[in-house]
């Protein structure tokens, strides 16, 4: 789990210290947390368009497109980190790449 995956590879993560005497409540809490499903806003699961599934990653930069295409030119000319992006979920399953639908 991760809140700014940038921020994780700078400063190493987020470290959650807890006593040994809450672990197994800390560690209850992270599972339910994690297994939640997304909700859009009209309160319907978020699942893969292409397979069904709700096993993906949440903001997932993805450089597919021209212009992800364009920037990866771009920064291996100039050498520089591609500044083109956009935040999708991809499916850990198919591999599909989706953005949430506005109802």
């Amino acid at each position: 789990m991760t809140l700014n995956p940038l921020y994780n590879i700078m400063v190493g993560g987020i470290k959650l210290k807890v006593s040994e005497l809450d672990f197994e409540r800390a560690q209850r809490i992270l599972n339910e947390i994690e297994q939640t499903p997304l909700r859009d806003e009209s309160n319907r699961i978020l699942v893969c368009p292409a397979c069904g599934s709700g096993n993906y990653y949440q903001g997932y930069k993805s450089m597919k497109g021209i212009g992800g295409i364009l920037s990866a030119i771009l920064a291996f000319m100039l050498t520089v980190i591609p500044l083109y992006f956009k935040s999708v979920y991809k499916c850990k399953d198919c591999g599909n790449e989706f953005q949430m639908n506005k109802p």
